[in-house]
């Protein structure tokens, strides 16, 4: 679950949401939705369930650009594919109800956490208040094939059209992506409180992808 976003592009006040919910093969998928009318009576101006196979999709977080562009990230897997993080978007002026730019992943993990539980609980997606375009993105994924070394991926995020004149342009979507690499470990214990040992194993470092297009 991520905090709820609010947006006023071309002038219209709006609320957008983003949950895990059940998905059409027992899998879990990204629910989103836009509210309109905050001022009177709020009610859903658009929705979309995004489950186009029978992965699991959760942790989602939203963005939503000054132009209206919305992004949404989270945590991809599989029984067959261990947990990565990616994303889909659309345009303001793409079909409602749809995420017209598609998906694209951002990273692959490297395993699963065979210790914990729980995942990921912080994701989150915000846009940068500089220039209301460039979205910054904070994740988890496994840096082992299995255990408890996690590693917290930081990735910058713009949709093209956010920067165009007008934003209704079909431009594909050019993400540029950069990390900043944490890792750490902890020692099991029976209380989370009570874990002990956890500290900075190696110097954070930063890498750039290579420039390329994702989406349609």
């Amino acid at each position: 679950m991520s905090a709820a976003q609010w947006s006023s592009a071309s002038g219209t006040p709006a609320l957008w949401i983003a949950r895990t919910v059940l998905g059409a093969s027992s899998n879990t998928a990204v629910y989103w939705a836009e509210l309109r009318g905050l001022d009177a009576t709020p009610s859903v101006y658009q929705q979309g369930i995004y489950d186009p196979d029978s992965k699991y999709r959760w942790m989602p977080t939203l963005a939503v650009d000054r132009r209206g562009n919305v992004a949404l990230a989270y945590s991809v897997g599989s029984s067959s594919a261990v947990p990565s993080l990616a994303y889909a978007a659309r345009t303001a002026a793409g079909a409602a109800n749809a995420l017209d730019l598609g998906e694209a992943q951002i990273v692959t993990g490297l395993g699963v956490a065979t210790i914990y539980s729980r995942w990921g609980d912080y994701f989150s997606l915000s846009v940068d208040p500089v220039n209301d375009c460039t979205m910054w993105f904070v994740g988890e994924t496994m840096g082992a094939a299995n255990g408890n070394s996690w590693r917290t991926k930081i990735a910058s995020l713009e949709i093209p059209a956010c920067n165009l004149l007008a934003a209704n342009s079909a431009a594909p979507m050019k993400w540029r992506v950069s990390f900043v690499r944490v890792t750490w470990s902890e020692t099991a214990s029976a209380s989370r409180s009570n874990a002990s040992s956890v500290g900075i194993r190696s110097t954070p470092q930063r890498r750039n992808l290579s420039a390329g297009t994702y989406g349609s």
